[in-house]
């Protein structure tokens, strides 16, 4: 498979985001960096890309790994084959979930699984950088989030996105709901997404506003899901500005819709 060209963006000192721009969506990992050592946060969607942000690493002299795997989707741990001999930590959920979805995983790549699992939380150190890895429950049951206390920075996996979530595992929506609300508690000056838009990496980061958008567009949804009209609300029922919304999110929005209504009944 052919490695789309990636882009390294620095966020600031020793924390950079590697972005991808795919057809549908942009794919990121991120790595917080000290020295020659380094924690990456996913390892994108395959080797070839995963890859490009190794050699661009050990190119500032990284010669250490601990990997993060957020969850278990497939454009997360692509490239978990790199680091089989470094320590790959992920939510317990994460491990079984790739055991479960193996067959169709190693369709698309090696699959290498976690060797350090957890289920609430664990903290790690960067040298003197606190890292806490907390399960939250947004998007998927594995989903775990990177907090920085010293640097009030929050390394989101899918928890978060831009411009709008995909909703998955539509069961738990209502704790999806919930858990964006206590994200809003953290003391955040930047937020780094996993599916993102390059310009606001480039200008270092997102703040609170992503929080306070993701939770008004899922909110919304439940809000008015029993709705006659519901599967014909667009984006801009959600959204005040779409500017800078690619195509393609117009069909997760509809996806979305789609899988609400089914899930949560007719009115």
């Amino acid at each position: 498979m052919e490695a789309i060209k990636m882009e390294a963006i620095k966020i600031n000192e020793g924390v950079m985001v590697f972005y991808l721009e795919g057809e549908e969506y942009s794919i990121t990992s991120t790595a917080l960096y000290r020295g020659n050592k380094a924690i990456l946060f996913d390892t994108m969607d395959n080797v070839e890309n995963c890859g490009q942000v190794k050699r661009h690493l050990q190119q500032l002299g990284i010669t250490h790994f601990i990997v993060v795997n957020t969850h278990w989707h497939w454009d997360h741990v692509g490239g978990n084959s790199l680091y089989q001999n470094c320590t790959i930590i992920a939510h317990s959920l994460c491990k079984a979930a790739m055991e479960r979805n193996k067959n169709e995983l190693a369709e698309r790549f090696p699959v290498f699984l976690p060797n350090l699992i957890f289920d609430d939380k664990i903290v790690i150190y960067l040298d003197q950088l606190k890292i806490e890895l907390i399960n939250t429950v947004i998007h998927s049951r594995d989903s775990i989030i990177g907090y920085i206390p010293q640097l009030k920075l929050l390394i989101a996996g899918d928890t978060l996105e831009d411009p709008l979530p995909f909703i998955d595992e539509v069961e738990d929506l209502n704790d999806h709901i919930h858990n964006i609300g206590q994200l809003k508690k953290f003391d955040l000056k930047c937020i780094i997404p996993s599916h993102g838009n390059k310009r606001r990496y480039c200008e270092g980061g997102y703040d609170k506003t992503l929080v306070n958008a993701n939770y008004a567009y899922l909110s919304g949804i439940m809000s008015r899901a029993k709705n006659k009209d519901f599967l014909d609300d667009s984006m801009k029922d959600y959204y005040g500005s779409l500017e800078e919304m690619r195509a393609s999110y117009k069909d997760i929005h509809r996806a979305n819709l789609n899988l609400v209504r089914k899930h949560f009944g007719e009115p």
